[in-house]
């Protein structure tokens, strides 16, 4: 059961093989994190060992001939070729659990569109190509995407359900009605950190990928110049727009309560946000004692005289839909936490309607 079940989650493997080779190449006693890899040594590369006296291998006389016999292999096994060791360190990478946390975005990942990016496809006007012209042939583009959202939320369903009960024992935690909380907290937290520069206390709840975006960007500002980020208010609940299970294909003599898998969600946010361009002043106080105090400047670095009242919403302040995704790894049948793995966009009219012209219901 569990080997059909999988294959669902093939472009999984064949997405984040190349990350296994890589990390599964180090020497067995080395730890996977150590920052020098073990190079893989071509078989021609290798050196031979010399020929010992009395060996099978050494060149002597037969007996009473005078024949010269050439030395023998002996039984000796050349050794693996680079696609072997390769395949077996995937392999290996997969029975341990030892794949990286990052595995990218999900394959079929749908984020519905909405506002102005779905109004074209009833119009005929959003970058696709229909099949009739005016309102007839925007009703059948909206067809074609609501049985696309359709197709996609039913496979979704079914892998969350195998991922739940049939794929992985003990049976794992989705927290599908939680997830939506959990992702609001998660992008408050990223956010306010990132906004003071300092990514050290959450370094464990980032994906690799989106923490080194996050440090770059912070690498990048000026010395003594930072950002104050708020939220003000959300202007709605976070809704859970997409919500994804996998699991990596099933290993010969691989059990039940050591399968690899991911979930991903992604997560609605819309807020009134506000951010502020700050300066670090040292300055010294009534005592004589050396302070720092932060001043609010603009794009230019003047400070901004006069300020606003605490807690007051600045006139800058913008309402922002971000969807925010979140995901959490199963490694060697054992959940981690969730974490942050960065922000998408709303799918493209065009790319859902890809391959879905076939089999759709029409409007005559």
């Amino acid at each position: 059961m569990s080997k059909s079940l999988a294959t669902p989650s093939l472009h999984i493997l064949q997405r984040c093989e190349r990350h296994a080779a890589q990390r599964c190449a180090y020497s067995t006693h080395r730890r996977l994190n150590n920052p020098l890899p073990l190079l893989l040594i071509h078989p021609s590369h290798t050196h031979q060992r010399p020929p010992q006296h009395g060996s099978a291998q050494t060149t002597r006389h037969a007996s009473g001939a005078g024949r010269i016999v050439r030395p023998s292999s002996g039984g000796r096994k050349s050794a693996p070729s680079m696609a072997v060791q390769i395949a077996k360190a995937r392999k290996d990478a997969l029975k341990s659990g030892q794949m990286p946390l990052d595995v990218g975005l999900l394959p079929d990942t749908l984020v519905m569109p909405s506002g102005k990016n779905l109004g074209g496809a009833l119009r005929g006007t959003a970058g696709s190509r229909g099949t009739g012209g005016g309102g007839a042939g925007g009703i059948r583009r909206r067809l074609r995407l609501e049985w696309k959202r359709g197709k996609l939320r039913a496979l979704e369903t079914f892998q969350r359900l195998a991922y739940k009960f049939w794929t992985v024992k003990p049976r794992p935690r989705l927290d599908y009605f939680r997830v939506h909380s959990i992702a609001q907290g998660l992008h408050r937290e990223v956010y306010e950190h990132f906004a003071e520069g300092n990514l050290l206390p959450i370094e464990a709840k980032v994906c690799e990928g989106f923490l080194g975006s996050l440090q770059k960007r912070i690498a990048l500002r000026a010395p003594n110049t930072g950002v104050r980020w708020t939220v003000h208010r959300y202007l709605s609940k976070p809704r859970c727009v997409s919500f994804k299970a996998a699991s990596f294909p099933f290993q010969k003599g691989e059990l039940s309560t050591e399968r690899n898998g991911v979930l991903q969600a992604v997560v609605r946010i819309r807020s009134l946000q506000s951010l502020q361009r700050i300066r670090k002043v040292s300055e010294r106080d009534e005592d004589g004692r050396l302070v720092v105090r932060e001043v609010v400047v603009d794009a230019q670095g003047n400070e901004v005289v006069g300020g606003q009242e605490e807690g007051a919403v600045p006139k800058d302040a913008k309402e922002s839909v971000e969807y925010f995704v979140v995901q959490r790894n199963l490694r060697a049948g054992k959940d981690s936490p969730w974490m942050a793995w960065g922000t998408t966009e709303e799918t493209k009219v065009a790319e859902m309607l890809k391959g879905t012209e076939k089999g759709v219901p029409q409007v005559a």
